[in-house]
């Protein structure tokens, strides 16, 4: 269990990143992210569960999203963290924006002293943005899933429309905050 700040994606988005997971599902390429994966994300932060401070973190995330506006993001390849726990992923390409805002926010829990438990693997020079696809599954399950995923996936750009905060496995949404439009249209 644990606590992560999430960027999140506009509908369209959302689905095609769930009809992913849901055919590595029914092909035996990985169930985690389809049964418990909540929404499909980006973390730019993560904590082990022992971190006391939430509402800390709230208005951090409030304060370092406060002047952000939607931004887009292309899904351009997929990738894999290999190791023990092995994550495969869809992996943006890391815009000057995202890099700062996941930078800006670290700064800021830096700032505020709640490092205490932090991911060390989400520190800005060692963070790899990415949105997981398969995860605690077999060695076996990421092979199929990853040539599922070779096959199919069709690279495309989703629009970072939301941030949350988050508590998981399993999933609960903390706090969600949505992002302005870059010119909203006045009607």
């Amino acid at each position: 269990m644990g606590f992560s700040v999430e960027i999140l994606f506009d509908g369209n988005s959302e689905k095609k990143i769930k009809e992913y997971w849901k055919m590595l599902y029914d092909n035996d390429g990985g169930s985690f992210m389809y049964l418990k994966g909540g929404n499909p994300h980006i973390s730019l932060a993560v904590y082990n569960n022992e971190m006391a401070c939430i509402e800390q973190l709230k208005e951090i995330v409030n304060s370092t999203f406060k002047d952000i506006k939607q931004f887009k993001l292309e899904l351009s390849s997929i990738g894999v963290f290999p190791g023990e726990e092995m994550v495969t992923f869809l992996n943006p390409k890391p815009s000057p924006k995202l890099l700062n805002l996941q930078s800006a926010l670290y700064s800021e829990i830096r700032r505020q002293k709640i490092k205490k438990y932090y991911w060390g693997h989400y520190k800005p020079k060692s963070w790899v943005p990415h949105c997981t696809m398969i995860v605690n599954e077999t060695a076996e399950q990421h092979i199929k899933g990853i040539d599922l995923l070779i096959r199919y996936y069709e690279p495309f750009v989703a629009t970072v429309n939301r941030v949350s905060v988050a508590e998981f496995f399993p999933y609960n949404c903390l706090m969600e905050i949505d992002l302005p439009q870059e010119n909203p249209k006045y009607i």
